[in-house]
């Protein structure tokens, strides 16, 4: 086992970023052979119409709930293939039309759900570049092949959907400010705060993960605040900010008019959408969990989802890299346990529990410390310790 444990060590270390390669190409060519299997889903239709709303328009006006990065991936296929707005009000009704308009439903729908493979493989990237910058790219290349084996992670790839969009840019802004936190340079904040403000465009459950993410990191890593606080790096935060709120208005498509209120601003679709996100949360939504239903959630939803729903070898790995992570905190590397500790605090918090789907980044931090658990179990004189 020993010889076995080096052999696979060294493949690891000399060919890490080729295997992360092969590990994605496997996975995409699993998530592509479904498209034609499954019909849309209920909210698929919903995203493709904003998309092309947005694409075809130039507007976003019919459902603001959801932030349109996503939405515009979802629809640019189908645009392309010369799709367009029908007219309807109802976004169900106006997505449907859309797929079925001139008789070729299924390549429509196939072209809707192409357009989530660019976050998936964002979000494999973004995994690999965060698990290389705390542990070295061969526990990047465990994690992508763990990441993009996951069950949760490969369905809801290949979908035309927003949540895979959640996960890539939140994984894509967490790498990113670990890389800014070593040097917190202007360029390295101005992709600090493109990233970001791709995260708030992508779902507005954001605006509670990335906030949780940061403290949670500051909090497991008090140590690295004081060289932070220099008067370089506050020109530095400057420029994330402003970097992130133009990215943002750019998705928004520089609109500008009267928000909420009466006030007009830019991107003012933004505040409509997060005033219907929170009437969303706070109304709830019909719940089921272990016999039980309601409509504020519950508090153990989240926990006994992914518990049931996380293929068991990769929870158990998960839990053990977690636990030698905490041991090890004082060494820096705590970006899943800032990441799983985000993600279940918002979910406790959440009125609407209907699905991991709205935790999806948590498969990040499952796959960041299984890789972590099985590249320490792989070396021959942390086995001996053990």
């Amino acid at each position: 086992m020993g010889k076995l444990a080096q052999r696979l060590l060294a493949i690891l270390g000399n060919h890490s970023l080729k295997l992360a390669a092969a590990f994605v190409l496997i996975a995409t060519v699993r998530i592509v052979s479904v498209y034609p299997v499954y019909n849309h889903t209920i909210d698929e239709p919903a995203h493709i119409a904003c998309g092309m709303e947005w694409l075809s328009k130039g507007q976003y006006t019919l459902e603001p709930q959801h932030p349109p990065l996503a939405r515009i991936f979802n629809a640019i296929g189908p645009y392309l293939d010369g799709a367009r707005s029908t007219g309807r009000n109802v976004i169900y009704q106006e997505g449907a039309a859309i797929l079925t308009a001139g008789g070729n439903y299924q390549e429509r729908l196939t072209q809707a759900r192409a357009g989530t493979l660019i976050f998936f493989w964002l979000a494999c990237g973004a995994l690999f570049w965060l698990a290389s910058l705390e542990h070295g790219r061969p526990v990047g290349a465990l994690a992508v092949l763990l990441f993009s084996a996951t069950p949760g992670i490969l369905g809801h790839a290949g979908l035309a959907t927003t949540d895979m969009a959640l996960a890539a840019t939140f994984l894509l802004a967490a790498a990113a400010f670990i890389w800014w936190s070593k040097k917190p340079v202007l360029q390295r904040a101005a992709l600090l705060g493109v990233s970001s403000g791709l995260l708030l465009t992508s779902k507005f459950s954001a605006l509670f993960f990335l906030p949780l993410f940061l403290a949670a990191w500051l909090l497991l890593r008090r140590k690295a605040i004081r060289p932070l606080l220099t008067s370089g790096s506050f020109a530095s935060i400057a420029l994330a900010l402003a970097a992130g709120a133009l990215t943002v208005w750019g998705v928004y498509r520089f609109s500008f008019g009267p928000a909420p209120g009466g006030f007009s601003s830019p991107a003012p679709e933004i505040f409509a959408g997060i005033r219907q996100a929170q009437e969303h949360n706070a109304q709830g939504h019909p719940s089921y969990l272990l016999g039980d239903r309601n409509r504020i959630g519950f508090l153990a939803f989240y926990p006994v989802a992914f518990a049931v729903k996380t293929p068991l070898p990769l929870l158990l790995a998960a839990l053990a890299g977690w636990w030698m992570l905490w041991k090890k905190r004082n060494e820096g590397a705590v970006a899943a346990l800032a990441i799983a500790a985000s993600m279940l605090l918002t979910g406790f918090a959440s009125n609407i529990n209907i699905g991991t789907r709205h935790l999806l980044p948590l498969y990040g931090a499952f796959a960041l410390g299984g890789a972590v658990c099985l590249h320490t179990w792989l070396k021959p004189q942390v086995r001996r310790e053990w």
